[in-house]
């Protein structure tokens, strides 16, 4: 067993050496900033604050859609937006995300305007103003 892991051991440092085994004494050879690969930790940020800004916009969609609810007012199609939001967000698509999660808020709202109106007695029309 201890055999192995020695050759282990060594055939790693032949591999980590580029293939050649080292003389005695000789120094690896030196990895410079170049060899590095360059960090992505401003896309990373970047991902995180856009997940973070959908995070936000689906709970104002939500928010606005218990509100159509309480209203009586027509939420479904806000919430089919959502899910397909919530299915752009799990593949990664942020931008696609947020844009169909304020959709489906817009959708929301204007469902609460109408159940609103509704209830006092005017005109209904497609995306009618707040009263």
């Amino acid at each position: 067993m201890r055999f192995l892991f020695i050759a282990v051991l060594a055939a790693s440092a032949v591999l980590a050496a580029g293939g050649q085994p080292q003389a005695a004494g000789e120094r690896p050879p030196r990895i410079s900033a170049k060899d590095v690969p360059p960090s992505n930790a401003a896309e990373l940020a970047a991902e995180e604050s856009a997940e973070k800004r959908f995070q936000q916009v689906a709970d104002q969609a939500h928010a606005a859609m218990k509100k159509t609810r309480e209203a009586g007012g027509d939420w479904r199609g806000a919430s089919r937006l959502l899910m397909q939001a919530a299915a752009a967000a799990q593949a990664e698509d942020f931008d696609e995300a947020i844009g169909l999660a304020q959709r489906a808020r817009a959708e929301a709202e204007a469902g609460y305007r109408a159940a609103t109106a509704r209830k006092q007695g005017l005109p209904q029309t497609k995306g009618a103003a707040a009263p």
